[in-house]
């Protein structure tokens, strides 16, 4: 007969990530959040990819979520998995199930999300010029690399910070009480 394995105080980050996740991502499937948060967000990243162009000496417009290229009537719209916000969802699970404080965590999300958006903001522009100089590799840039990539800032992020946490002295910032 086969043991049940017991799930205890070590499962608890493991459940506490996959059901913050898992609910995360469902609350910005709510349409009303999806129409009135999830879409002006991807606006404003649109606008600061936009922005970010132009000022690396693109000659580049937006409208909505879309940014072209004029003169070579190249275009590149941001969808909803290109925003940052799967690897901020993964990033904001991992930080709320690790044991750290409440002080703490808003840190840690707080900055994170601001380096989540900013790595996005640099893959946005190296996929706009993939797409404009090198087309063939604009599909699997951004299916395959753009993607891990992100991940891969979220989970370096969410590392770096629980190694700073978990440095912290008792009774500090980093070691308040759940």
């Amino acid at each position: 007969m086969k043991k049940a394995i017991p799930i205890g105080r070590d499962m608890k980050p493991v459940i506490l990530f996959l059901a913050s996740g898992s609910l995360l991502y469902l609350v910005t499937s709510i349409p009303a959040l999806h129409r009135h948060v999830v879409i002006p967000f991807t606006e404003f990243g649109a606008w600061m990819w936009c922005k970010s162009l132009n000022f690396l000496g693109e000659d580049v417009v937006q409208n909505g979520t879309i940014v072209t290229d004029p003169v070579t009537n190249f275009s590149l719209k941001i969808l909803d998995g290109c925003n940052g916000l799967f690897a901020s969802i993964i990033l904001i699970a991992a930080m709320l199930a690790h044991r750290a404080g409440i002080r703490a965590k808003l840190l840690g999300v707080g900055a994170g999300l601001v380096v989540i958006f900013l790595a996005n903001q640099v893959r946005l522009v190296a996929l706009f010029w993939i797409g404009r100089g090198l087309p063939d590799f604009l599909e699997p840039a951004h299916v395959f690399v753009g993607p891990a990539l992100m991940i891969l800032v979220a989970l370096t992020l969410w590392l770096s910070w629980a190694e700073w946490i978990d440095k912290g002295k008792k009774g500090s910032l980093c070691h308040e009480k759940m």
